[in-house]
């Protein structure tokens, strides 16, 4: 997908892109995209735009640094930008928050078992 907004870029045509739900928050902020000669590298004024495939480990790495939501968001948007960054950090920490809930409690009950 983001080969076809470095399309729409380069050529200035978002005819395309503008009824489609996914283009949406490229279209919302186009005047601040640019794309380099060869089309392989989009920005958001001076911030990467990440393609989707790389997003969740953009995420990943920043959370690893910052647990707080805030702060790995902060993090990441110094340097990269991509659509709905703030959900899927959210739903990063949530999804660490419950595998460690998780881990805590199989510990827990290993230590039951254990004293029986």
């Amino acid at each position: 997908m983001l080969s076809k907004v470095a399309e729409c870029i380069s050529t200035g045509d978002w005819r395309d892109a503008c009824g489609k739900a996914e283009f949406q928050p490229y279209v919302n902020v186009k005047p601040e995209l640019a794309v380099d000669a060869d089309r392989s590298i989009v920005l958001r004024q001076t911030r990467l735009v990440i393609p989707s495939a790389l997003q969740q480990r953009i995420v990943d790495i920043a959370h690893a640094a910052h647990t707080d939501i805030e702060k790995t968001t902060s993090l990441i948007r110094t340097k990269c930008w991509f659509p709905r960054l703030h959900t899927l950090v959210d739903k990063t920490r949530q999804d660490y928050a419950h595998a460690l809930h998780v881990k805590a409690t199989h510990h827990k009950l290993g230590q039951w078992h254990y004293y029986r």
